[in-house]
């Protein structure tokens, strides 16, 4: 995947991601690649935002 097509910020957001302590990572490369696509820097700031808040809720039980 291609990090420097993501905008500056959503790159320095990803770099200050807290670590993971256990288990999976909440966001994962799969959901960040539709974002390094798009060429109009407002659209993946609010796809950004969508992935942080999906990534924020709490996993479902199984």
């Amino acid at each position: 995947m291609n990090l420097l097509s993501l905008v500056p910020d959503i790159q320095e957001d990803l770099l200050f991601l807290p670590p993971v302590k256990f288990g999976r990572d909440p966001i994962r490369e799969l959901q960040l690649r539709p974002i390094t696509h798009v060429p109009d820097w407002r659209k993946p700031r609010q796809l950004w935002r969508e992935v942080r808040a999906a990534a924020a809720r709490p996993a479902p039980q199984k």
